[in-house]
């Protein structure tokens, strides 16, 4: 998540104190992050069952709903004397995802895959959308699919950074500092992508057939990319470091669960997505547990 608001006001107050009441001098500027909240959904690897020989030109549609506990995830993007208590990353996460997949067969064993979903939390609302490939497999009782993609979604974040300004005079050498506190808020749009294997059953004589969908999903948090910019003027040395680190999520996901067969065009599926956070400097351990329900509709 880029800091435009930031980036914009530091060089502006430096060029005008250099400028107006500093004479020729040096100013460099130190930027710390300090303290930020994200609020966002988990974005939901998509489920498709391949429980049939696939042919060219098939297509699934499948709106789902998946819910989980409200939820809070912890941890550290980077430390600074600034920084409060133990932890400065603190993530909502969205108790509720609403979307649709959809699924277009190329081949039998090539399939074209997007998605779109939306969610809200604190008042927001959240999109995001996923475009990806699957390659299909087949057995005599269980068949699976290889799927990965990208995705596009919105979050919304809540930062305090810390400024420390040093100014040298360019005439007696003298140093002068000074710390600022800015307060940065604004919704932000990011990428990231995911893979995943899926199993299932496809096990003619029985009503009830199982699943199991191993997934890796990354998730982008915040964008804080560190820097160091300097610019010459006739009057003044503007030097800007910017020691924020840049921070994502990556989970390791488990959905098992089962699907019926409704009709020859319709199915029904089950399950409960566990979901673990590996990448969260001390970050919460907890796993994280999202039932899914979903239709699929073929044409």
């Amino acid at each position: 998540m880029k800091k435009d608001k930031l980036s914009l006001i530091i060089p502006v107050l430096a060029i005008a104190g250099v400028l107006g009441i500093g004479g020729c001098a040096t100013v460099k500027d130190t930027i710390s992050l300090q303290d930020v909240a994200v609020t966002g959904p988990i974005q939901q690897v998509p489920l498709h069952i391949n429980s049939e020989e696939a042919k060219a030109g098939e297509f699934h549609f499948s709106p789902y709903i998946t819910k989980n506990n409200p939820t809070v995830i912890e941890g550290n993007v980077d430390r600074s004397s600034y920084a409060p208590g133990s932890k400065n990353l603190h993530w909502t996460i969205s108790e509720m995802t609403v979307g649709a997949d959809f699924d277009a067969k190329l081949s039998r064993t090539l399939a074209l895959t997007f998605g779109i979903n939306t969610s809200s939390s604190n008042g927001n609302n959240y999109a995001g959308g996923n475009l990806g490939l699957g390659l299909l497999f087949y057995g005599d009782a269980i068949a699976g699919r290889f799927d990965g993609g990208i995705r596009l979604h919105s979050m919304s974040y809540d930062a305090s950074t810390v400024v420390v300004r040093q100014t040298t005079s360019w005439f007696t050498s003298e140093t002068s500092t000074t710390t600022m506190f800015f307060h940065d808020y604004d919704n932000a749009t990011v990428w990231d992508y995911y893979f995943s294997l899926m199993f299932n059953t496809k096990v003619q004589s029985s009503p009830v057939q199982w699943f199991c969908q191993l997934a890796v999903s990354r998730e982008s948090l915040t964008d804080f990319n560190p820097s160091r910019e300097v610019i010459n003027g006739l009057f003044y040395t503007y030097i800007k470091v910017d020691e924020r680190a840049s921070s994502s999520a990556t989970f390791f996901m488990v959905t098992p669960g089962v699907y019926v067969n409704l009709s020859n065009s319709t199915r029904l599926l089950g399950g409960v997505r566990i979901a673990e956070e590996s990448e969260i400097t001390e970050g919460s351990a907890s796993p994280i547990f999202m039932p899914v329900l979903q239709l699929d509709f073929k044409f």
